[in-house]
C-alpha cells in the first residue's frame, strides 16, 4: 500500500516537473519574441536616426515598448527563477521518495540471507577446529627453559 501511495506521489511529482519545464520554455519563447520584436524595433530606429528625420511619436514609442520590454524581462527572470526553484524542489522531492521506496523494499537476494545465517569458512573447517584444541594454555616450565 505504502508503494502505492510513493508511486502516485512520484507520478503527480513528474507531471508537475513536466509542467514547470513547458512553462520555462513558454516563458523562454516569449522572451526571445519581445527582444526580436525589440530588436526590429531597434533597427528601424536606426534607420530614421540615419535619415535624419526625428519624430516625436517615434521616440516616445521607442521609449514605452523599450521600458515595456525591460519590464517584460524582469518579469520572465522571476518567473524563470520561481520555475527553476520549483524544479528544483521537486527534483529533490523525487530523489527522497525514491530513496525511501529503496529502503523500504526487503532485500530478496539469497546471498544476503544465507551470509547472514552461516559461519565463516574458517570457523567450519576442521583443521582450525584441530588448531584450537592443539592449544595449551598452560605452558610446561620445562619447556620454556629449553
Amino acid at each position: 500500500m505504502a508503494n502505492i501511495m510513493y508511486q502516485f506521489r512520484m507520478n503527480d511529482l513528474t507531471s508537475k516537473l513536466n509542467i514547470s519545464e513547458d512553462n520555462l520554455k513558454e516563458s523562454q519563447i516569449a522572451f526571445n519574441e519581445i527582444n526580436a520584436i525589440y530588436l526590429n524595433h531597434l533597427n528601424g530606429s536606426n534607420e530614421i536616426n540615419i535619415n535624419h528625420k526625428k519624430n516625436t511619436s517615434a521616440d516616445y514609442k521607442f521609449n514605452e515598448e523599450r521600458s515595456k520590454r525591460i519590464l517584460l524581462q524582469k518579469e520572465v527572470y522571476e518567473y524563470q527563477g520561481r520555475n527553476s526553484a520549483e524544479l528544483n524542489k521537486l527534483n529533490s522531492e523525487v530523489e527522497k521518495l525514491q530513496s525511501e521506496i529503496t529502503k523500504k523494499q526487503p532485500s530478496t537476494s539469497s546471498k544476503v540471507y544465507l551470509k547472514k545465517n552461516t559461519l565463516p569458512r574458517q570457523i567450519q573447517s576442521p583443521m582450525f577446529e584441530r588448531k584450537i584444541y592443539n592449544i595449551n594454555p598452560f605452558l610446561d616450565k620445562n619447556n620454556i627453559l629449553q
